[in-house]
């Protein structure tokens, strides 16, 4: 999921700075050091995948980790400019803004969220997650019509049976930062996930 990054010429910069007016493939970008706030309101829409991960010590653990949590980010928080307008596109308010700092894009992130625009929160349900995948469990009448058909510029469906049964075009082949549907068609009917690579699932005939 290749995404256009900063990668030289770096100083220190204005706090004043709206982000939001800076082109996601503009010549300049910006690493900022925040404070944001979670609203309470959005816990429950965004508690299958959080915005903005930090680094935590988990209960009972004795080594931090990053996680995805629903906490403010009340200390420094230092993330890429594309990545809080990615936030506040989604309801977190913007504190203070301090001096500039580095971070990076997550495509996933994005897509997750299109995919609530599209559904209920109770009816896309995240399974699991991993560094470039995600497992839904979707309730609707037809998840290749409504979702991949009807966005296929979000999606590299090349690896598809010509034949295959829901119609789907094979087109975007090997698109930087398009979704992909690893089974290609095959239906998911079981799933069980314990940790990160540690999942296991079924589909259709039962093979594994």
């Amino acid at each position: 999921m290749s995404q256009p990054l900063s990668f030289g010429g770096f100083q220190w910069s204005d706090t004043n700075i709206d982000v939001t007016t800076v082109p996601d493939d503009g010549e300049i970008g910006y690493i900022l050091e925040v404070h944001l706030e979670y609203p309470d309101t959005l816990h429950d829409l965004h508690k299958n995948l959080p915005l903005c991960a930090e680094h935590r010590t988990p209960p009972n653990s004795k080594f931090p980790k990053l996680m995805t949590t629903l906490y403010s980010k009340d200390r420094c928080y230092v993330i890429y400019y594309r990545n809080i307008k990615q936030a506040l596109q989604h309801g977190l308010s913007r504190a203070i803004f301090s001096d500039t700092l580095m971070a990076i894009e997550m495509k996933k992130i994005s897509h997750y969220y299109h995919m609530l625009e599209k559904f209920l929160v109770e009816q896309c349900k995240l399974l699991y997650t991993d560094n470039d995948s995600l497992v839904y469990e979707l309730q609707c009448n037809d998840a290749y019509e409504e979702v991949i058909k009807k966005d296929i510029d979000r999606f590299d469906t090349s690896g598809y049976p010509k034949d295959n049964l829901w119609h789907i075009p094979l087109v975007n082949k090997k698109i930087p930062g398009l979704m992909k549907n690893e089974k290609n068609g095959k239906l998911m009917t079981d799933f069980v996930g314990l940790r990160s690579k540690q999942y296991t699932y079924k589909v259709e005939g039962g093979k594994m």
